[in-house]
């Protein structure tokens, strides 16, 4: 029997500052709190000489709040409680609660064969307090408000939702030869669900759990007396109800009219599927060589992300197939957004890395060296109704270039000292060694109106030192 307890806290403020100049013009503040508790027992055994087993249960209970706050032109403070001029707040609470029951056994069918199948359900509650003080119409503080104008108190909406759904695993792998083993599985898991806490998630549904599924095939292949080793795999996964933001008009309760914003949502149904290749070799004594490429690729099913878009379309346009916006000379269009690459993707990746020991008088000297290269990658793009403004088209065309990013690779590498009395290991390391300057993250609004664009710059050229003593019986 194995007892897994396990605590974790944080607390965290970020500012981020948008327009672009030292001017306090435009800001927003978030800060996330939450305390999590977690505690899992594990049971394992065998039973006879063939099969082997793990099962048990895990419980989790997470609390915390989460809050953001914009700054228009230098100030943080309302004028009034409604309209919230240049303020914005969102606040709220969360609670969340998961158990999960799990087995898994393994049976050896023959010496050279073993079977694989395990499965685990698992019980989600989410539950929320909003206190979105820029949404009063949306919950309890709307009637206070009306009577009392100055009311400025934290308004309270309670919501909550229960999920539970499997995850399994099957598989077989076969030992064809001592130098060659290969397996195929499938198995099949989900990314919890949950509410949006920002202003305007009154009215916003709680998006469900992201469900996928996969198929994987790999080989592992050794030769030269192990000087040579070679695994390689394919694979091909099933997401459906994927979890993206995307752009609705909605209507809270109470409100006579809707407001476009963002929100995390279930944006329908992917396919992904790729191959990765790993390559060690031995050329010679202390040296190690290798290599490693992944190759990525998938598309939204055709059809499955279709969000509404409310404006006002532009003199002729066919909007037979829309409804009436509630804005005047606005239409309400359900747009699909299926063609739009898969963000966070890249489609290739690879790495290659040496490594040479060399006896000295003093001890072990260890010269290593890496490359690491990530292709282009998309963080967030956007399809906007034809019918639109041409301007708004073209503010969109702008936003989804500057959500790209080029392709980078970096060079690292790190020399260390290994003397045996004392037990002490000394080091010097660099990363980035040529200076490469790059982007890892990038966002622009989908809101044009707003004009935001965010670089998150990559770490310069960086060097360092370092000590290692290891205390104890050498293993």
């Amino acid at each position: 029997m194995k007892s897994i307890s396990a605590y974790r806290y944080s607390n965290a403020i970020g500012l981020n500052e948008l327009d672009g100049t030292p001017a306090q013009i435009l800001a927003a503040e978030s800060a996330y709190k939450s305390d999590q508790y977690s505690q899992e027992l594990q049971f394992s055994g065998e039973l006879g000489d063939r099969f082997s087993y793990i099962l048990g249960g895990y419980y989790s209970t997470e609390s915390g709040r989460e809050s953001s706050v914009s700054q228009t032109f230098g100030s943080f403070a309302p004028a009034a409680p409604a309209p919230n001029f240049g303020f914005g707040l969102n606040y709220g609470t969360v609670k969340n609660v998961s158990v999960g029951l799990f087995s898994q056994g393994y049976y050896r069918l023959t010496d050279k064969i073993r079977l694989t199948g395990g499965v685990r359900w698992t019980w989600d509650k989410r539950e929320v307090v909003l206190l979105n003080r820029t949404n009063l119409a949306a919950n309890t503080c709307g009637a206070e408000l009306v009577s009392n104008p100055g009311f400025v108190a934290p308004c309270s909406l309670p919501r909550s939702v229960r999920y539970n759904y499997p995850a399994w695993t099957a598989g077989v792998d076969m030992e064809i030869t001592e130098s060659l083993f290969a397996y195929v599985k499938t198995s099949a898991a989900s990314k919890a669900g949950g509410f949006n806490m920002r202003n305007g998630s009154a009215a916003t549904p709680p998006f469900k759990p992201e469900k996928v599924r996969d198929v994987e095939l790999g080989v592992k292949f050794s030769t030269l007396d192990n000087r040579l080793r070679i695994n390689a795999a394919a694979f091909h996964s099933w997401q459906s109800d994927v979890q993206r933001n995307a752009s609705d008009c909605i209507t809270p309760p109470g409100a006579l009219a809707c407001a476009t914003t963002q929100f995390l949502r279930n944006s329908g149904d992917a396919r992904v599927y790729g191959g990765e290749l790993e390559i060690s070799a031995v050329p010679w004594e202390g040296m190690l060589l290798s290599g490693n490429l992944a190759l990525l690729d998938g598309k939204y099913v055709s059809g499955t992300f279709v969000e509404q878009q409310q404006f006002v379309p532009v003199p002729g346009a066919n909007v037979s197939d829309c409804v009436a916006g509630t804005a005047a000379g606005s239409v309400r269009c359900s747009v699909d957004r299926s063609d739009e690459a898969l963000p966070q993707m890249p489609k290739k990746q690879f790495g290659i890395s040496a490594t040479q020991k060399v006896p000295t008088p003093f001890g072990e000297l260890s010269i290593y060296a890496n490359y690491a290269y990530i292709g282009k990658q998309n963080f967030g793009l956007f399809t906007a109704d034809p019918r639109r403004a041409q301007a708004y088209r073209d503010a969109i065309a702008i936003a989804n270039r500057i959500n790209s990013i080029p392709e980078y690779g970096l060079l690292s590498g790190r020399i260390a000292l290994q003397i045996e009395d004392p037990n002490l290991e000394l080091s010097i390391f660099g990363r980035n060694i040529g200076g490469k300057k790059y982007v890892t993250r990038a966002f622009a609004d989908q809101l044009p109106t707003l004009g935001t664009a965010i670089d998150y710059i990559g770490d310069p050229f960086t060097w360092g030192i370092g000590a290692t003593f290891r205390f104890g019986p050498k293993s």
